[in-house]
């Protein structure tokens, strides 16, 4: 069963509080009971519940007689009902757009094949919400997680390890993209299905580059690249910026630029914190430059966006990029969104990121994701698992990518070629997402803690509080001891 969570430990699995100590749930008894039709007894049984379960599950009759003790180990349930009732569907997205669309679409597939199910989604469901229920033991049947929530649910049990229905069902996983396989895996175990993938990228302004006498069919080989391009294409009227040259600090550029000049975070075993390297040090003093030389200093990046908002308002980059005040930009594949829904017409390329000074030649490609899990106590976790099978599967696929510019999870569809038509920027995209090679938070129960610290280390040295290499010193402190805390108690 699981136990109740304090408001303590739920801020430290927010990673705004000290160690991890998340959700300390048991696995149910029934968890690892895993059938697929009625479980059948005829006999009596003394055994131990391993023995039970298998004999059971090897007869294909209807239910005459069960004796109590297995219904007190494993779930029971007659043939023609299993794929009756309710099913409970959780995830954050809204129902105007992006992922909420290809909800519906799913719901609707899911509805021609089972009519006797009733889909419950819940719109709108992010962590605030789904974190109390899986800590009171009242879960949904499904639910969508991001990719920096996996390693936590997964290690503290609050997650099925859907390996054996993979297994039973004969699911071929080679289908998925391999950086997704591995995220949604913890320890050689799978917890999820991919709803869709995502990959960050280096967007180019083609128009811009142009302007400075630049290919924009030409990539960035280096950092040097970057910088040089970046000094190039910004713009001033007097003392304003009106156009910035390169905006490189979006979503997780500190762990992307660690990655990308061959530093390290977290030791393989997940023991020891590897931030403070010469490595970080090298990278992080590049990102200050530009945002320094580039960008004419942290302060001035609000203010730009703040003058320079987008025809509909919006003052972030992501809506701010369509409309050409940006040279080049470090975001995700999702920004084709913005261009398709703001100005379909701008010219522009993507492509991936290159290797600093210690890892010249190499590109880093991060990569995270939005997955469908079962949560450990969801009433209906077989049907649960109809549901996530039918999201890895063509038609699945096929309804995530129908009405958005999302890519899907499963490889050989996204490469479909009336699919990559489709939509805006896929074919670019593709070759982006076949070299990702990281993912884009660090691969630890703590993850989302150790995230928070590096969020703030950035902070630090961008803003002035301290330099560069005082803000990973303090990083590496406060990380280290975070995972010695875990590991003490893990």
């Amino acid at each position: 069963m699981a136990r109740m969570i304090s408001r303590r430990d739920m801020l430290r699995f927010m990673g705004l509080g000290g160690s991890a100590a998340l959700l300390g749930a048991c696995q149910p008894k029934v968890v690892e009971k895993i059938v697929k039709e009625t479980v059948v007894v005829e006999k009596e049984v003394e055994k131990v519940v391993e023995k039970v379960v298998k004999e059971a599950v090897e007869v294909e009759k209807e239910v005459t007689r069960v004796v109590e003790q297995v219904v007190e180990k494993t779930v029971v349930v007659e043939k023609a009902k299993t794929f009756e009732g309710d099913l409970s569907i959780w995830f954050s997205y809204g129902d105007k757009s992006g992922g909420g669309l290809g909800m519906a679409n799913l719901e609707e597939a899911f509805n021609e094949m089972h009519p006797d199910v009733t889909t419950k989604m819940v719109y709108g469901a992010g962590q605030d919400k789904w974190l109390p229920a899986l800590a009171a033991g009242n879960p949904p049947d499904v639910l969508l997680v991001f990719v920096n929530h996996l390693t936590t649910l997964a290690h503290r049990g609050a997650l099925m390890d859907i390996t054996p229905f993979i297994e039973r069902d004969s699911i071929d996983m080679s289908v998925f993209w391999p950086i997704a396989l591995k995220q949604t895996s913890w320890k050689d175990r799978y917890y999820a299905i991919i709803h869709h993938p995502h990959a960050w990228v280096l967007w180019y302004n083609s128009v811009a580059m142009k302007e400075v006498g630049l290919d924009p069919k030409q990539t960035a080989e280096s950092w040097d690249d970057l910088y040089e391009w970046g000094m190039e294409m910004s713009k001033k009227d007097g003392d304003d910026y009106s156009q910035l040259g390169y905006y490189p600090i979006q979503g997780f550029w500190a762990t992307q630029h660690i990655f990308g000049n061959g530093g390290a975070l977290v030791s393989e075993d997940g023991h020891n914190c590897l931030i403070e390297s010469p490595e970080s040090e090298e990278a992080l003093d590049w990102v200050a430059k530009v945002v320094t030389d580039v960008c004419g200093g942290y302060e001035n990046i609000s203010a730009f966006l703040e003058a320079n908002p987008a025809p509909t308002g919006q003052k972030n980059a992501y809506w701010v990029w369509p409309w050409g005040s940006l040279g080049m930009m470090y975001q995700g594949n999702w920004v084709t969104n913005s261009i398709r829904t703001q100005n379909p017409e701008m010219e522009w390329e993507a492509g991936r990121y290159p290797g600093g000074p210690q890892n010249k030649g190499n590109y880093t490609v991060l990569s995270g994701s939005h997955m469908m899990t079962i949560p450990v106590g969801a009433k209906r976790w077989e049907l649960g698992w109809e549901f996530l099978k039918l999201l890895g599967s063509v038609r699945g696929s096929e309804a995530v990518m129908a009405n958005t510019e999302d890519i899907c999870g499963r490889s050989d569809v996204a490469k479909r070629p009336d699919l990559v038509a489709a939509h805006l920027g896929r074919e670019k995209m593709l070759g982006i997402f076949e070299s990702a090679n990281y993912i884009d938070s660090p691969w630890h129960p703590i993850t989302m803690e150790i995230q928070a610290e590096i969020t703030r280390m950035g902070e630090r040295f961008l803003t002035g509080e301290m330099p560069v290499k005082q803000a990973l010193s303090e990083a590496q402190r406060r990380i280290q001891e975070a995972l010695d805390d875990f590991w003490a108690t893990a």
